[in-house]
């Protein structure tokens, strides 16, 4: 709705206007780049994202509605993700590329 549009649209806002308050800073190494960036907060919702290529989750579990039945896992290992008392679903189809 509206309202939200609006919310979302000042908090755009304030982002690149912290965004600018860094870059405008007169950054002589890298190492300033990298303490001015270390105080950007972002955003606290991601609204679209790419792939994210490298990392580690440290997040809350995703809930199964959010993962889809048929998934493609990269770089690894299936074992890691059978756990001891975790229920295997059938005819859930999970293809590994290493």
């Amino acid at each position: 709705d509206a309202l939200h549009a609006l919310q979302y649209l000042k908090t755009e806002i304030d982002e690149l206007s912290e965004l600018e308050a860094i870059w405008s800073k007169d950054v002589t190494d890298s190492s300033e780049l990298a303490t001015a960036l270390a105080d950007f907060t972002g955003q606290e919702n991601i609204v679209t994202l790419g792939t994210i290529g490298t990392g580690t989750w440290e997040g809350t579990a995703i809930a199964d509605g959010y993962i889809p039945d048929d998934i493609t896992i990269t770089e690894s290992d299936p074992n890691a993700l059978l756990t001891a008392g975790t229920d295997i679903v059938k005819d859930t189809h999970i293809t590994f590329f290493k």
